[in-house]
C-alpha cells in the first residue's frame, strides 16, 4: 500500500491524532505562522488544512498542496466550515504543476521528511519561489541533545517511514540560503527552517 492510500484512509481521524501529546503537531506548524510572507503562498503537504485555513484571507491567494485526496477532501470541508478560500491540488511534491517563479513563500511542515532525496523537491520549490521567496519548514531531525527520550522519538518517527535530517546542505546545494533557524520541541527532534531564494549558479 502507498503512502498516499494510507493518509486516504486515516484522513477522517488525522486532526484527533495530532492531539496526541506525544505526536501533537499543531503548536510546531504554528510556529511557521510569523515567517510566511507575501501575497501568493504555497502549502506543499497540505493535509488536512489546519495550516491552510490559518494563512488564507482576503488580501492572500492560497494554494494548498497534497498527494492525498482525502486529506484534500477533510480540508475542503474545514475550509467550508470556516468560510476561507483557498485552491486545493491533488499532486506530487517532487513535480509541482506550477510556473516558475509563481509565489511568495512555500510552506512545508511534516512533509518533506517523508521523502528519501530531498534535493529534487528543494528544487522545485526553488524553482516556483519568486526572486527573494522564501521557504518556510517544520520538520523532525537530528537532535541537539542525545536524551533517551529524543533517541525513542527519532526511532518512532524513522518506523513510520520518515527521513528526519538536517536541510542545511541540501537547501544550500538547490539555491535557497538559511535565514533563521530554530530548535522547537519534541525533546529538540523538531524545528523550524526559513530559507530564501538566492541567485542560481548551475
Amino acid at each position: 500500500m502507498n503512502l498516499a492510500r494510507i493518509y486516504d484512509l486515516f484522513a477522517p481521524l488525522y486532526d484527533l491524532l495530532i492531539c496526541v501529546p506525544i505526536f501533537g503537531l499543531k503548536k510546531e506548524q504554528s510556529a511557521a505562522l510569523p515567517h510566511v510572507a507575501g501575497k501568493r503562498i504555497l502549502e506543499i503537504g497540505c493535509g488536512t488544512g489546519y495550516l491552510l485555513s490559518r494563512m488564507a484571507s482576503p488580501e492572500r491567494s492560497v494554494v494548498g498542496l497534497d498527494f492525498s485526496k482525502g486529506m484534500l477532501q477533510q480540508a475542503r470541508k474545514r475550509l467550508l466550515c470556516e468560510r476561507k478560500k483557498a485552491s486545493l491540488v491533488c499532486a506530487d511534491y517532487h513535480n509541482l504543476p506550477f510556473e516558475s517563479c509563481s509565489f511568495d513563500s512555500v510552506v512545508a511542515t511534516f512533509s518533506l521528511s517523508h521523502a528519501p532525496d530531498i534535493l529534487p523537491v528543494f528544487l522545485e520549490i526553488h524553482r516556483v519561489l519568486k526572486k527573494n521567496g522564501r521557504v518556510v519548514i517544520v520538520d523532525v531531525g537530528p537532535a541537539s541533545r542525545s536524551w533517551l527520550g529524543a533517541r525513542i522519538l527519532l526511532s518512532l518517527y524513522r518506523l513510520e517511514g520518515d527521513h528526519p535530517r538536517d536541510e542545511t546542505l541540501h537547501l544550500e546545494m538547490a539555491g535557497l540560503g538559511i535565514i533563521h533557524r530554530k530548535e522547537l520541541s519534541k525533546l529538540g527532534t523538531v524545528h523550524l527552517v526559513v530559507a530564501e531564494k538566492l541567485p542560481f549558479h548551475n
